[in-house]
Parts: C-alpha cells; sequence; structure tokens
C-alpha cells in the first residue's frame, strides 16, 4: 500500500510527531510512504526518521494536488484540519487526523463548513479525543466517518532520551509547548508569579518558542520574574527538562489530546491542567490536578511542592495512569486497519 502523509506545517511539533511516527512504522511494516508538506526544519526530522520526504513551496491546493498526482498514494493520511480539507477535495481515499478541539467547532462559521465538507468526502477522521465529534455543530449526518483514536506514546523510548544529558538547573514548575494562544503561555507565567508569592525562590522552566514569544519575555519582565523563569527554547528533546521538573503545568485554552501530558507523566510526573479536549481522560475526570483558575492551579502546586509524601504518591499514580496511552502495536494496528477498509 502506497501512504502519502499530509502535513501543512514546515516545523516540529505534537502532531507532526504523531504524524511522524505512523508514518515510519508503517514504512517497517512493508507500506511504502512518504512525508509530505511545505519546506523547512520539518525536514530535519523526517530524513532522522528514514521516511521519504515530499516538499512543498508553499501549503496550497495546487501543490498538494502535484505532490498527490506524483506519488499516487492508495491512502491521503492528512494531519488536522486544513491539510484534511485540501486532501479530501483532491482526493477521495482520504483519512484525516484531528488533533485539536478548536472552539469554532460549536459554531457556524466557514471552518465548520468546511469540517462538513471534508467529513464529507473523506473516508473517515481520526480524531485524538470524542471531544471533537462531540462539540462539532454539523456531527450528525457525518457521525459515522469520526473515529475516536487516542494518541500514544514509547515509554522506554522516552525514559531512554530524557537521560540523554542532565540539565544544570532543577525545576519547580515546567511548561512544555507552543508559545501559542492555544497552549496559553502567558497563564502559566501567571501561575509562577502567584506561586512565587508563596515560595519567592521557586524556579520555572518553559520548553518552547512560537508567535508569543515577545509577549512571553515582555511578561516575565513586568512580573519581576527573571530570576525565576528560564527560557529554554524548542528543544528537539525535552525529556531531560521535564525529567528535571516536579511539576509540569498546561494551562492549555483548548487542546486536543495533550500529548505532552502523557509523556509528562510517563516520567513520573504529575500534570496540573485545564479540563479541556481530551486532558480529563488523560489525567482524570475527577483529578484534583484539574484546574480551571490561577488560583485553583496555585494551591494545588503549592501543595504538590511542598508536600514530600503527595509527591511520591503522584509519580506512581502518574505513572499507573498513563499505561493505557503506551500500547504502540495496538495503535498500529488500529490505523492499519483503518487503511485496509479504505482500500477494499
Amino acid at each position: 500500500m502506497k501512504i502519502l502523509y499530509l502535513a501543512p506545517t514546515n516545523s516540529f511539533s505534537g502532531g507532526e510527531n504523531v504524524t511522524l511516527q505512523i508514518a515510519a512504522q508503517m514504512q517497517e511494516r512493508g507500506h511504502k510512504v512518504a512525508y509530505c508538506s511545505p519546506h523547512g526544519s520539518i525536514e530535519e526530522f523526517v530524513h532522522e526518521q528514514g521516511v521519504p520526504f515530499i516538499g512543498l513551496n508553499r501549503f496550497s491546493l495546487l501543490e498538494v494536488k502535484r505532490a498527490i498526482y506524483s506519488f499516487e498514494p492508495d491512502i491521503v493520511h492528512a494531519m488536522d484540519y486544513r491539510a484534511s480539507f485540501y486532501a479530501a477535495l483532491l482526493f477521495r481515499n482520504t483519512v484525516g487526523h484531528l488533533h485539536s478541539n478548536c472552539p469554532w467547532l460549536k459554531t457556524v462559521c466557514l471552518n465548520s463548513f468546511a469540517l462538513y465538507i471534508t467529513a464529507r468526502r473523506a473516508k473517515a477522521l481520526i480524531c485524538v479525543s470524542s471531544s471533537i465529534p462531540d462539540e462539532f455543530r454539523f456531527v450528525k449526518s457525518v457521525k459515522k466517518k469520526f473515529i475516536t483514536l487516542m494518541n500514544v506514546v514509547d515509554v522506554q523510548a522516552i525514559k531512554k532520551k530524557s537521560l540523554e544529558f542532565t540539565c544544570k538547573q532543577n525545576y519547580d514548575l515546567g511548561y512544555c509547548g507552543r508559545f501559542s494562544e492555544p497552549k496559553n503561555p502567558v497563564g502559566f507565567l501567571q501561575v509562577v508569579a502567584q506561586v512565587k508569592k508563596k515560595l519567592p525562590d521557586i524556579k520555572a522552566v518553559m520548553i518552547g518558542d512560537g508567535e508569543l514569544r515577545e509577549q512571553v519575555e515582555k511578561i516575565i519582565n513586568n512580573l519581576h520574574l527573571k530570576n525565576n523563569v528560564e527560557l529554554v527554547g524548542f528543544q528537539k528533546n525535552p525529556f531531560p527538562y521535564i525529567a528535571a521538573c516536579k511539576v509540569m503545568v498546561m494551562p492549555s485554552q483548548w487542546e486536543g489530546f495533550g500529548l505532552a501530558a502523557v509523556e509528562s507523566m510517563s516520567l513520573g510526573k504529575p500534570v496540573l491542567a485545564c479540563p479541556t479536549g481530551g486532558l480529563p481522560n488523560v489525567i482524570g475526570e475527577k483529578s484534583e490536578n484539574l484546574c480551571k483558575r490561577v488560583d485553583e492551579f496555585v494551591d494545588r502546586a503549592y501543595k504538590l511542592l511542598m508536600a514530600d509524601s503527595l509527591m511520591y504518591n503522584e509519580k506512581y499514580n502518574c505513572q499507573q495512569r498513563v499505561r493505557k496511552f503506551c500500547d504502540v502495536e495496538n495503535y498500529m494496528n488500529q490505523v492499519e486497519r483503518c487503511y485496509e477498509q479504505i482500500s477494499n
């Protein structure tokens, strides 16, 4: 089977990681694959996995059409909404893969109309959380197209990477994600500033980069956090930094699955997060680690940082909780089965 993996972005993050790992696994299973996206830093990661790369000058319908007809795939597996929309318009055997429950899912707008068209034309839409179809305004007549398949992680690989180097600094709180509105890095800084009132010497690290970088730097200065918060930028291997943290914080305004939460918890790190998207399923719907307001984040963070016995229990609970997200073989079997049903 020939499978083209289509992504609209040229940098590496959570969704790109999932797409690339699926491509690499399917190649190992004997399928002919290629990863297609605009030229950029993503190419390095694709080549490292030994997956062929098809570069686009820009992400447009014409460029995508040329790539599809050049590769002649049996299946196009498209990452997220825009790539899924483009692929579904151009190619019938499309599998869309949706990674976030965007606020517009609930509204009548151009984006929700585009998703409806995508669902009508694509053969299947894999969702990382049931919150995506549950919140989609026009889901009723296309509900059968949606398949909920939660992401998985390779725990042994994560643990191995976490030991590749040792950070010079240990941290109380950590943030790992893009500096963008959905991930809410500003919310993380608000939490740090409030915890600092109780723990003046608190140390925090922010792993990532993005369009809000300048704003983040300004807020660090305005809140007098220069001695408390370290910005380490995008990290090809973020796991040693996560391993150096006591507590990870995910104040996301919206989230699809919450892959960073699973990765952090697999290293025994408790994650404080907003109850959005798939995060309640990852952390536990009744967990005290689900927080809606800054003061709730602050209170829970303070309790965890001050109680050694509580932290010990949390480490064990985290690793047990994410075991169900660690069966890579079963996950790939389900993806492959989806392809087979479409191609038959």
